[in-house]
């Protein structure tokens, strides 16, 4: 099996916890975004893939975006929106970060539309 490349510094221990990093999907200005699959099944028995997607809080205006996706994330219940599954705190006191674990939806991107 291929190995998948290592995560960034300040990966989250809990995130390793709950789900096996399978490979970078890609990254952005704000980080990158890691396809990964649950270790646990969910209640249909299925191991699911999820988009583990960081994002940088370096300074008050990165901060301020990551913590108002994550709160309209954690509102939100559409079929047709994402769903955040998990919020995590960097690893790292010292780095400025979030993860956040999102359902994983197959298919191109909005660019390729």
């Amino acid at each position: 099996t291929m190995k998948s490349p290592p995560p960034p510094g300040d990966w989250p221990t809990q995130a390793d916890q709950d789900y096996k990093r399978i490979r970078v999907l890609g990254a952005g200005a704000f980080g990158e975004v890691w396809l990964a699959k649950s270790k646990q099944p969910d209640e249909n028995g299925k191991h699911v893939q999820v988009a583990i997607k960081g994002v940088s809080t370096q300074n008050e205006n990165e901060g301020a975006t990551a913590a108002r996706e994550i709160a309209i994330l954690n509102e939100m219940n559409h079929p047709n929106i994402i769903n955040l599954l998990h919020d995590y705190e960097s690893a790292s006191s010292s780095a400025k970060g979030r993860y956040m674990a999102l359902s994983f939806v197959d298919g191109p991107d909005l660019g390729e539309l």
